[in-house]
């Protein structure tokens, strides 16, 4: 049993992507941080502070509660799909819910299939 645990690991290409992956953030994420410190030094420059951290705020405050939101509420999408398809699978018998079920019924997709 001691043999299984000799050697290399087979390795997949899971490494590179997430290099590709990190190496596209940092170039955007770096580019995001170079705008805002030339901006602030241009504003500080000015005496401007303040009216440039409210610009900060307004400009990306949403953008982060969205993308906060998303995570928060994008790990629930799975359960919600796999109820639907659960219940729809309960209702087999009626053919608009057959239909919905296999995607082939983008139509009628507004019809409650339990009348």
């Amino acid at each position: 049993m001691s043999d299984l645990y000799l050697g290399s690991k087979p390795r997949g290409r899971g490494g590179w992507i997430a290099f590709v992956v990190a190496a596209i953030v940092l170039l955007i994420g770096s580019r995001f941080l170079a705008e805002t410190f030339i901006d602030y030094a241009w504003w500080k420059e000015l005496g401007q502070v303040e009216t440039w951290f409210s610009l900060l705020i307004y400009g990306t405050g949403p953008i982060a509660l969205a993308v906060l939101l998303l995570f928060r509420f994008l790990d629930r999408l799975p359960v919600g799909h796999t109820a639907g398809r659960r219940q729809a699978a309960s209702r087999r018998s009626q053919p608009v819910a057959a239909l919905q079920n296999r995607g082939s019924g983008i139509g009628l997709s507004g019809m409650d299939p339990g009348q």
